[in-house]
């Protein structure tokens, strides 16, 4: 039988709490798998790392989070969840009490307003400028021939824009009813 010398030291063993922090899980994992006999122990309780079962688990764990990282995540996406369902709950309230419109409705006035914008726009091309287009070639595009033109265009972007208003309110109306 050989005798331990001083020099032959036992080798480095660790406490199941540390051997946790190792692999990155908790104690009861680390007591689960003591118990279903994948990681050996000692008498003392303690964890040879150098040991193949000890390799093995430790190779098994890399890359996993904690329990308590999973834990947490699940917390944080319940916690998103039950933001999501209040801001629903509160815009549900605010469409019933009259503070939103229906979404379609005023998508179709805007594209209603876009696009007389852009037929008034196409007529004020053609028949603006034929009337005015003797003066221009006679005077010459003055001034006064520009701040005609730039008073028409705005003048027929702010009707369609009144006009969408007007049915934008509306609908605000009909909604309240």
């Amino acid at each position: 039988m050989a005798r331990k010398t001083a020099k032959q030291a036992d080798p480095v063993k660790v406490s199941k709490a540390e051997f946790a922090r190792m692999a990155n899980v908790s104690g009861a994992a680390i007591t689960k798998a003591i118990k279903s006999g994948s990681l050996v122990v000692d008498k003392n309780g303690m964890i040879d790392p150098n040991h193949d079962s000890a390799k093995f688990y430790l190779e098994t764990q890399q890359g996993k989070p904690l329990a308590a990282e999973i834990a947490t995540g699940e917390i944080d996406a319940k916690r998103q969840n039950i933001i999501l369902k209040n801001l629903k709950l509160k815009q549900e309230l605010d469409f019933r009490a009259g503070n939103l419109l229906d979404r379609e409705k005023v998508r179709t006035v805007v594209f209603m307003y876009l696009d007389k914008t852009y037929s008034n726009l196409e007529r004020l091309s053609g028949v603006f400028l034929d009337d005015i287009c003797h003066k221009i070639l006679t005077d010459g595009l003055t001034p006064e021939v520009r701040s005609m033109w730039k008073s028409a265009v705005l003048s027929e972007i702010d009707n369609a824009k009144n006009e969408t208003v007007r049915r934008v309110r509306e609908i605000a109306e009909a909604q309240k009813n």
